[in-house]
């Protein structure tokens, strides 16, 4: 699978908005590389084709957002929001086991 593609795709459909929310879902937990949605949202910046300063204060914004909903998740809704609605997020019962059994085998994230 190739990431640049995705994010390229993901920028090209999408626009700004397509930018924003692969930034936003990379800061909570799923892995979308957001150094590429920058350096893309960057390269079409120098293109004439984006404004380079809604790149960075989008950027900057969907990152904050995306952080602020994974402390929501892990504050208010922890182990069982995780439980209850992991799958949606490829995060698997027994990746919840692993997880919860080392945390509290070696006191360490």
């Amino acid at each position: 699978m190739d990431f640049g593609q995705i994010a390229l795709d993901l920028i090209s459909a999408l626009g700004y908005a397509g930018m924003a929310f692969g930034l936003v879902v990379d800061s909570f937990g799923i892995p979308i590389p957001s150094e590429i949605l920058l350096a893309v949202g960057g390269m079409l910046a120098a293109q004439g084709k984006m404004n380079v300063w809604v790149v960075l204060t989008l950027g900057t914004l969907a990152q904050l957002v995306g952080g602020l909903v994974g402390y929501a998740i892990g504050r208010y809704g922890g182990y069982p929001f995780l439980e209850k609605y992991g799958k949606y997020f490829l995060i698997s019962h027994k990746d919840l086991q692993k997880r919860k059994w080392h945390l509290i085998n070696t006191d360490r994230c």
